[in-house]
């Protein structure tokens, strides 16, 4: 039986958007009112057309920014008083971050292993993209791949070895898997020297996010890469940060670069989707296992 998203809290505008865009790529729905949309959230709150009317300026101008922010990658389009469904080939990551975010049936399952390891691979490619030409980019998180060994302390050498900076002097406890660390990217020069842009990312769709900001220890990692001065701190979530994030300016302190939806959706709005078939799948999978009602 498939599982049913329930209407949000109105006033949260953040948790509403997203509602509208899986209602309306959910049921693939081209298009809708705001007169629609108002009788539909009158009708669930058993409120008046007039008593919704300041959450729908909320609900259409976070709309028009996400699409502002994102690009030609986000699926909706705002025309005056109507929204468009407009999916194009780049939005699929968009809709994977979307579909993450959501209490639905991954959460529910707790089928969580596959798809972070599908995040992580679209972290690195996003990660890749904003670093632009001549970065190298590698997912680093466990369960291992693409050629990373299993033991920590191997697969930091293989790491040094990667980037070509040498093994720093410290000693990480037994058992370690990843450190924190999800991706690793950085953009060398054509000189083979060190000192060059290098970043730990760390990747999460935990619904309680913020704590993990803090998972990767600049000062412990610079003991076990020898980069020089500390690598820049990053962290990568599928979900859409609000404007009035009361904790930004703390998450701006503990890393260098946040990653969120629309950050992570803009810098990929240009990427040829066709290599990652794990991702479009996993989206057709997570939508049919979702029933939501649309007006």
């Amino acid at each position: 039986m498939p599982f049913h998203l329930d209407f949000p809290n109105i006033d949260d505008t953040t948790a509403l958007a997203d509602w509208i865009e899986v209602a309306l790529v959910r049921n693939n729905t081209k298009q809708l009112s705001r007169a629609k949309v108002a009788d539909a959230f009158a009708a669930t709150l058993g409120a008046s057309v007039q008593e919704v009317d300041l959450q729908l300026n909320w609900l259409f101008n976070e709309i028009r920014r996400r699409q502002r922010v994102v690009g030609d990658a986000y699926p909706l389009r705002v025309e005056e008083s109507v929204i468009k469904l407009d999916i194009t080939p780049p939005s699929a990551f968009y809709i994977f971050f979307l579909l993450l975010s959501l209490d639905g049936p991954m959460r529910k399952t707790k089928k969580f292993a596959a798809v972070e390891q599908i995040f992580d691979e679209t972290v690195r490619e996003a990660v890749r993209r904003y670093l632009g030409p001549g970065t190298e980019a590698i997912r680093f998180g466990w369960p291992p791949s693409n050629g990373r060994p299993g033991n920590f302390l191997k697969a930091i050498d293989w790491l040094a070895e990667q980037i070509g900076i040498p093994v720093g002097p410290g000693r990480p406890p037994k058992g370690m898997k990843d450190g924190g660390v999800d991706v690793v990217a950085w953009k060398p020069f054509k000189d083979n020297r060190s000192a060059f842009v290098l970043t730990l990312v760390q990747c999460t769709v935990q619904l309680d996010w913020h704590p993990k900001s803090k998972d990767i220890l600049d000062q412990v990692w610079s003991g076990r890469l020898d980069s020089g001065r500390t690598a820049l701190l990053s962290i990568a979530v599928p979900f859409v940060i609000p404007r009035n994030y009361q904790k930004w300016d703390d998450l701006r302190r503990m890393t260098n670069v946040v990653f969120d939806r629309l950050r992570l959706s803009q810098v990929l709005s240009g990427s040829d989707t066709t290599s990652f078939k794990k991702m479009i799948s996993w989206i057709e999978t997570e939508l049919d296992s979702l029933s939501i009602d649309c007006a």
